[in-house]
């Protein structure tokens, strides 16, 4: 068991959205990477999971301009995984938007 975790805490740190790739797809797999390792009494805590889903996004215009609203933000404890994912998703529609 401590062999699966470690192997879907490797997987969950280096999942990474290549650039024009599938969100929705790309943030399942993440959260459901999460959910994993919780049934495995491996618990993932908010801020791990918000810090590893900005690490997780290309760097890109809208993406960095979204990091940096959140890494620079004085409450940054506040925002939660699902609301980080919100705002990926987005800032990957202003991004599709852009380059229409």
């Amino acid at each position: 068991m401590a062999h699966r975790v470690r192997s879907l805490r490797n997987d969950l740190w280096s999942t990474k959205l290549s650039p024009g790739g599938d969100v929705k797809k790309h943030l399942s797999k993440m959260f459901n990477l999460r959910t994993e390792l919780d049934s495995l009494q491996y618990t993932v805590d908010d801020i791990a999971m918000v810090e590893m889903l900005l690490e997780s996004v290309p760097n890109q215009p809208e993406f960095e301009n979204m990091k940096a609203a959140i890494r620079y933000n004085p409450n940054f404890g506040a925002f939660t995984p699902s609301g980080v994912r919100d705002m990926i998703r987005a800032a990957d529609s202003r991004q599709k938007e852009f380059r229409g």
